[in-house]
């Protein structure tokens, strides 16, 4: 695979998520398919989602094999590490020809993406089931409980925490 990161929100964090890109790939994708595809990340404040990936161009016409992920800086790397998880699989979508570019076939499929909210589309179904698991797989690999606040270890004893209201304590009597 060929990765490429732009602008990413600290110089530190980038080898994290050229690590996460490959892990991920490699969780997602055929050594094949992996070593077949080119993507670009982007860090980019102006866009008004976590993330979105898309494809850049295809191999030879129609298989699609470059793609440009864009990701939101203004989140902490736990945040960042999971939509790019998320966006990952979006890539093995559109390379295992499953989601067509305009977002209007899934599996040979025709969806109506007017009538329907993305967030019940079958191709964001699928990313949100995988990313999670892909980001715990990725922080058991990498211990990142031991590198970025916000992140904890799995496997360590639980720990009683407050729910956090932010509400006074008489809002909440009702």
């Amino acid at each position: 695979m060929k990765l490429s990161i732009h602008k990413s929100p600290d110089p530190r964090f980038t080898s994290y998520v050229r690590r996460a890109c490959h892990f991920y790939a490699n969780e997602l994708m055929s050594k094949r398919l992996v070593e077949s595809i080119t993507i670009r990340i982007t860090f980019d404040a102006g866009i008004d989602c976590l993330g979105c990936a898309s494809v850049a161009a295809t191999n030879d016409g129609t298989k699609p094999r470059k793609f440009d992920i864009r990701l939101h800086p203004y989140k902490d790397a736990a945040d960042i590490l999971e939509t790019l998880a998320h966006e990952m699989v979006h890539v093995r979508q559109f390379a295992r020809g499953h989601l067509n570019e305009s977002l209007s076939r899934w599996k040979g499929i025709k969806y109506d993406t007017h009538h329907t909210h993305d967030y019940f589309s079958p191709w964001e179904r699928e990313a949100m089931s995988l990313e999670e698991g892909l980001l715990y797989k990725f922080k058991m690999a990498e211990k990142l409980w031991e590198v970025f606040s916000g992140i904890s270890d799995p496997s360590a004893p639980v720990e009683h925490q407050p729910l956090g209201w932010r509400v006074s304590e008489t809002c909440l009597q009702t």
